[in-house]
């Protein structure tokens, strides 16, 4: 059983003002521990085992500062906050003058939301979700948000450490001390074959809400017994399911904590978690873990099935016969628990390869750090508290091979997904369902087509609903389901929302009604019409043939190697000034098989992992669904790097560049002047790269320059554009395969946008988002500013231009390489464009050169990059012309 009061004071164990005064700042953690009823002697006695811990699992292994004399004080290192994920430093804007001062800011913060009278759990929980945010809402003191745990290596912040503390608190021993800690690895699944069956906006939707919602309930289990902290990634402060769950509860009384449906209803959770729990626990709490999601699911599918009943059950006893063999095939749980090893174990075992890491053990970052603290730090300066008594350099320190715990983790969790077994799939006499292909479609034996005949006639669910409630008419067309494809149609309704014909509701609010309001169909993506809402075959075979949408599959780049810490930043970049000068000078390269000081990687750290979750979940909470909505788009799905939306066919590509630079947490240091640009500039500032600052926060909104990724990580995106006649799903798994393609055939960081014509030609064009660095690539400038023009009828530049290019070259051959043809390319295509752009040219020369300029650019571009090929150069100019004639609804027809 959890000691709640034990992990309060792991928490409170440094202030989070301590780096504003080092010395004595034990006795200016008082305030904190009175208001939660503490007491500050007991304070005192607590064992720090759990500290040490944290410390050596998060810094390294440093030298005693008392010992060596390298201390740094955060006041005179320019008080930087070094970004852990990229290496940049953030320069508060506001100061407190004294360490006195900066102890009224953040103590000031806790009037109201702590209180003696409430038990220690309900204070511990409310300590970690609620006193960073209210500390650094103000926006004189956003510096509170970033105070450092460690001022010689401040990439990592106090609130961050604490949390790592408390949780390493559940892993002590009281009677011997001991951290007995194991991580836990869970997953549920399928992901991506489970949300593409889908047959309009709301079926995606769904479907991924329902994992987040599912996986959402896995953890609820960990942070309640353990704590929401012993939840590593990913980080859940500030969730707002999480939120949600504790709001009458643990969170009582919290009224910062505004709630808003978008929020609640957008599926953000990635579909596994790591947590850190006590060995005794870990499999007991998986197993609770699993068994509330089964459950949870288990109530979803039977309020979906108690609802058809009421509906339907007199008119066509057994229609459920298949049901509960469908549903218990969904979801696939799987899970790992590591008890971690001794360390100097674990480091032997690394060694013989076990478990295989990125780039072999040799060229371990831990290994490195391993050196360092055994062989190059001098022996009388070495820190007690991280090796074995008497018998140094051994180390003893179970945080200090984090990495190599989280890598053995990981190891055995692929392996044993490879060893599952899966239950064969029993199938039947009858219909497949229309979206999975695989399972049999729900109904009485001998009566599914009568069945299915019913529903579609329902004047509840099928298509005589009534014209106010068109969203709801569920059944349409000729298609038929089986059991999950009815379950995400209609579990929106029959559990989450808050309605008369529902009872136990899980919101206190319509969530139908807002899924009215909110979602758009593609019809309605495509034209911008509201009077189409309702994705139906008639509504279809209606819609004129100009009617084009746009699905974007947005993703970050080798993530799985960010999580396992092999994108880390060098080690001298997040040190302070006199630490740097320190390693530097004892660094000894013969010992490190030549490797230089300044090349050692950072180890991945506890803060490491929690800082790469906030990232991920700053950039999809705050900055996602702004950008999507600026360009008119729907968001389906934000699990942070993992975006899918909707969109006009000509506002996708210049929003997935909107989140690609928002995502670095950057503007292009040159070409800046794009669409994607301007909009997010309108809603972000950038105060440092990997830092960004909602320009209009809203009250739930952090004030403070918050982390996203930065501008060391890269994210691809795929995007499809198709006919709203086309099934749905093949536009779906057209843009993941454009995304495929944007990391596989262009190489990561960049784009690929495929354009699927209605006659069954397809066009595709795709390459990097950059060029020399922080600079827009020419190819989507110069698509952008041609697609304007050839909008223009008034612009003088004739919409035949591309077609008379391509006319031109095309003899050349489109597999030519445009390294070979330089000389070829820019002769014809200048004499077409003085031809096709004389007008432009009299009316307009500014613009006319400037086009000129961008077009030489990009084939400049082209011809230093030895595999380009004729169809890479001409891509840009065909792509424009077919957007140039789907441009994106007017505001006007948006609002008609």
């Amino acid at each position: 059983m959890t000691d709640w009061k034990r992990k309060l004071y792991a928490f409170l164990h440094d202030p989070p003002h301590k780096p504003f005064g080092i010395a004595g700042h034990e006795d200016e953690r008082k305030s904190a521990l009175i208001a939660c009823g503490l007491d500050v002697e007991e304070m005192k006695r607590w064992q720090k085992a759990p500290d040490w811990a944290a410390a050596a699992a998060d810094r390294m292994i440093f030298s005693d500062p008392d010992k060596s004399g390298v201390k740094t004080d955060w006041r005179d290192d320019n008080l930087a906050f070094r970004h852990p994920l990229a290496g940049e430093s953030l320069t508060p804007r506001f100061l407190p003058k004294t360490s006195a001062v900066a102890e009224d800011w953040v103590t000031a913060t806790l009037t109201g939301f702590v209180n003696q009278e409430f038990d220690h759990q309900k204070n511990f929980v409310r300590m970690w979700r609620l006193w960073r945010d209210r500390a650094a809402s103000h926006p004189a003191r956003e510096v509170l948000a970033y105070l450092v745990a460690d001022t010689r290596i401040p990439d990592h912040t106090l609130w961050q450490h604490a949390a790592v503390v408390s949780a390493l608190e559940t892993c002590r021993d009281p009677a011997t001390n001991e951290l007995n800690a194991a991580f836990l690895l869970f997953q549920i699944g399928p992901v991506q074959e489970f949300i593409a069956q889908a047959r309009k906006t709301q079926d995606l939707w769904a479907g991924s809400y329902l994992l987040s919602f599912l996986i959402a309930h896995g953890m609820y289990v960990i942070a309640e017994a353990v704590g929401p902290d012993a939840i590593i990634y990913p980080q859940l402060r500030g969730m707002p399911l999480l939120d949600w769950h504790w709001r009458s509860s643990l969170l009582a009384g919290a009224d910062d904590l505004h709630l808003h449906p978008n929020e609640l209803l957008t599926p953000n959770l990635p579909n596994r978690f790591l947590a850190v729990l006590p060995v005794a626990d870990a499999d007991r709490l998986a197993q609770e873990a699993a068994k509330a999601i089964r459950d949870r699911w288990q109530e979803i599918a039977e309020s979906v099935r108690r609802f058809l009943d009421a509906q339907i059950g007199a008119q066509f006893p057994g229609w459920d016969a298949l049901w509960e063999s469908q549903v218990k095939v969904f979801p696939q749980i799987d899970y790992v628990v590591h008890p971690w090893a001794e360390t100097e174990q674990a480091l032997a075992d690394a060694a013989r390869g076990k478990p295989p890491v990125h780039g072999g053990w040799e060229n371990h970052p831990l290994r490195y750090a391993t050196v360092w603290a055994k062989e190059m730090i001098p022996p009388a300066e070495r820190d007690v508290r991280c090796y074995k008594k008497n018998a140094a350099p051994l180390i003893d320190n179970r945080g200090f091979p984090w990495a190599l715990h989280y890598a053995v983790t990981d190891w055995k969790f692929a392996a044993k997904k490879q060893m599952r077994q899966f239950e064969r799939w029993k199938g039947h006499a009858r219909p497949k369902d229309a979206l999975d292909g695989k399972a049999e479609v729900i109904g009485p034996e001998n009566r599914v087509e009568e069945f299915w005949e019913y529903l579609r006639n329902h004047p509840l669910l099928g298509e005589k609903k009534e014209q106010a409630d068109r969203a709801e008419r569920h059944f349409v067309g000729q298609q038929s389901y089986g059991a999950l494809t009815i379950i995400k149609r209609l579990w929106a309704r029959t559990y989450l929302g808050k309605r008369e014909d529902v009872p136990n509701p899980y919101f206190d609010f319509d969530v139908c009604k807002h899924m009215r309001d909110d979602f758009k169909s593609v019809i309605e993506l495509a034209s911008g019409r509201k009077d189409t809402w309702e994705e139906t075959d008639e509504q279809l075979q209606l819609a004129p043939e100009e009617s084009y949408y746009a699905v974007l599959c947005f993703d970050g780049d080798e993530m799985g190697k960010w999580v396992s810490g092999a994108k880390a930043p060098p080690l001298v970049g997040q040190l302070s000034s006199e630490v740097r000068e320190y390693f530097k000078k004892h660094w000894q390269p013969a010992k490190a098989g030549g490797l230089q000081a300044g090349d050692v990687r950072r180890v991945l750290t506890p803060s490491y992992h929690a800082a790469l979750s906030e990232a991920l979940s700053n950039y999809g909470l705050y900055c996602v669904r702004k950008i999507v909505e600026k360009f008119g788009g729907q968001l389906i799905y934000c699990g942070g790097d993992d975006v899918l939306a909707m969109f006009p066919a000509a506002k996708a590509l210049a929003c997935a560049e909107a989140l690609y630079w928002t995502f670095r947490g950057q503007l292009p240091e040159q070409g800046a002047d794009g669409q994607a640009i301007a909009v997010i500039q309108q809603l972000f500032e950038f105060p440092s790269p990997g830092f960004v600052r909602l320009r209009n926060p809203r009250k739930n909104e952090p004030r403070w320059p918050f982390i996203v990724m930065g501008p060391r990580a890269t994210a691809s995106a795929g995007i499809a554009i198709g006919h709203v006649r086309s099934p749905m799903q093949d536009t779906i798994q057209a843009a993941r395969d454009a995304e495929q393609d944007a990391k596989n055939v262009y190489g990561r960081d960049a784009f690929c946008l495929r354009i699927l014509k209605r006659s069954g030609e397809a066009l595709t064009i795709g390459g990097k988002w950059r060029d020399n660095a922080e600079t827009r690539h020419p190819r989507l400038v110069l698509l952008e500013q041609m697609t304007v023009l050839l909008a223009d009828e008034r612009s003088g530049l004739a919409g035949r231009f591309p077609y008379r290019l391509g006319q031109v070259l095309l003899p050349l051959g489109l597999d030519a390489e445009v390294a070979g043809l330089n000389g070829v390319l820019e002769a014809e295509t200048n004499r077409v464009l003085v031809r096709q752009g004389k007008e432009l040219s009299e009316r307009d020369p500014a613009t006319f050169q400037a086009l000129h300029t961008h077009i030489t650019a990009f084939r400049a571009s082209l011809a230093n990059n030895n595999g380009a090929k004729l169809r890479d150069y001409l891509g840009p100019f065909l792509a424009a012309a077919w957007l140039a004639k789907h441009p994106a609804p007017t505001e006007e027809v948006a609002h008609a």
